[in-house]
């Protein structure tokens, strides 16, 4: 499957009327997701593609690492690390073609060299490698949902200066997501990627026990 072939394989994240699950394992899938993502990611700018591509391949997700939204992991978080610490080292063969460094790309007279290399794919260390990513996310989301707090309680400030003065005088407007966050100081690579997906996945969260609220379940 293409790579983003994964997000049409998804229920639209923002979904409310979609099952929910339990607030922990809500959660926990989330930042697994994110901290896959951002492995991913580090495995790629490190030119390691082969490795990460036998990450999505052996957890059944293509296009993990190109998917922005809620709801990537269908199984329960534990299950995915579990898996990788249960599976025991492999190798995998790689083919790629050698750039012809003199002459045309298009002589006809010389032939395309094919270099095979062999990887070494280590699951238990993909695992440890991926729970110090997810530590990293977690601790960096508890900080931002701080910030989404003040960012709430600036919009309601705005919202009532308005209602009741027809303007507002002291409008503050709302600093970039990192703002907070000197260049660079960041662990995780898409913390203000992960910063917005929070905010959508509050948000739903928020709409959905709103109507259970008024569908008098509580």
């Amino acid at each position: 499957l293409p790579r983003a072939a994964h997000a049409a394989m998804l229920a639209p994240s923002d979904d409310v009327s979609a099952p929910a699950l339990d607030d922990d394992e809500l959660i926990k899938r989330f930042l697994l997701q994110r901290s896959l993502q951002t492995l991913i990611f580090y495995m790629q700018t490190c030119r390691d593609t082969p490795t990460a591509d036998w990450l999505e391949r052996f957890l059944e997700l293509p296009g993990i690492g190109q998917y922005h939204g809620l709801d990537g992991l269908a199984q329960p978080w534990r299950s995915y690390v579990q898996r990788l610490l249960a599976e025991p080292p492999t190798s995998i063969t790689v083919q790629s073609i050698a750039r012809n460094r003199a002459g045309s790309k298009d002589n006809p007279y010389m032939k395309p060299k094919v270099l095979t290399m062999e990887f070494d794919i280590v699951p238990q260390r993909l695992a440890l490698r991926l729970l110090d990513c997810h530590a990293d996310v977690a601790k960096e989301s508890a900080s931002d949902l701080q910030r989404m707090s003040r960012e709430n309680a600036e919009i309601e400030r705005v919202y009532n200066a308005i209602a009741l003065e027809g303007e507002d005088t002291k409008r503050k407007a709302l600093y970039p997501t990192l703002e907070h966050e000197p260049e660079g100081t960041s662990k995780s690579a898409f913390r203000g990627g992960t910063y917005d997906l929070l905010k959508r996945l509050a948000t739903r969260e928020g709409v959905r026990r709103a109507l259970r609220v008024l569908a008098g379940d509580k």
